[in-house]
Order: structure tokens, then sequence, then C-alpha cells
């Protein structure tokens, strides 16, 4: 059966320089491991095992969430950006540069996933308005003649 530990960290709220208590949850008790001790980057004081911020100084130790450093450091990939601008103006190119940059994506963990999508998909349309356009002419023209 798993079981955690809420753990109280003091640390001090940067907004109101004021002295809180962060609770803090770890993972399931068998699954934790023991590490070294750790000490603050700016004042050196010992920190506590699942420790956000240094109990002293209030600085962080990035081990929190970790959610937003992540989502941070995710580069765009460009030939996303690349293939949907020219979906706009010429949509062969940008169908050929959204479904490269889908594929280097799923690889490389890149950001952009939305952009190749929406590249792909306005492209496709476009293409498709394109050849109804032309089809609508044609007949036009072979009606008229």
């Amino acid at each position: 059966m798993k079981r955690s530990i809420a753990t109280c960290v003091p640390c001090v709220d940067s907004d109101k320089n004021k002295f809180i208590y962060r609770v803090t949850i770890p993972l399931p008790i068998y699954v934790i491991k023991m590490e070294e001790n750790m000490y603050c980057k700016n004042c050196g004081n010992e920190l506590y095992e699942q420790a956000s911020c240094c109990p002293k100084c209030g600085c962080p130790t990035g081990k929190g969430n970790g959610a937003e450093s992540q989502e941070g450091n995710k580069k765009t990939n460009t030939l996303a950006i690349v293939g949907f601008v020219l979906s706009f103006f010429v949509a062969i190119a940008g169908l050929v540069c959204s479904i490269i940059a889908r594929k280097q994506i799923r690889e490389t963990g890149e950001g952009g996933t939305g952009l190749a999508l929406a590249g792909l998909i306005i492209s496709i349309v476009s293409m498709a308005i394109t050849v109804i356009y032309v089809v609508i002419v044609v007949i036009t023209a072979l009606l008229l003649i």
C-alpha cells in the first residue's frame, strides 16, 4: 500500500516578506531515494530534502513543481513557424513544411505542435478552395462555349 507523508517546509514569501510554511507532499515512501545534503546556493544554509526554497534567505531551490521550467525551456520548431506562415501564401510549401515539422516535433520533443497543425490545416483548406475555384471556372468556361 502506498503511503505519503506531508511535510511543512518553512519559507519566506518574497511578495510580502512574511515567514510562511509550504506543505510538500513527496512521492510514495518506497520510491523516495536518500540524497546527499543540499545547501543553499545563495547563503550556504543546509536545506530539507524536499525544500522548494531556503528557509533562511528564501532563495528558490529548483525543486518545485517543475512544470513551468519544462514548458519555459521548450524551443519552438522553426519549420513549424515557416510552415504556418507559408500556408497563407504558398499552400503546397506550407503543407510540406508543416508535415516535416510535425515529424521533427515528435522525434525531438520541441514545441510548435499547434503551429505545425495549424499550418497543415490552413494549407489543406486553402488548396481545397483553390481546386473548387478552378473546377467552377473550368465548368463555367465549358458551358459558355
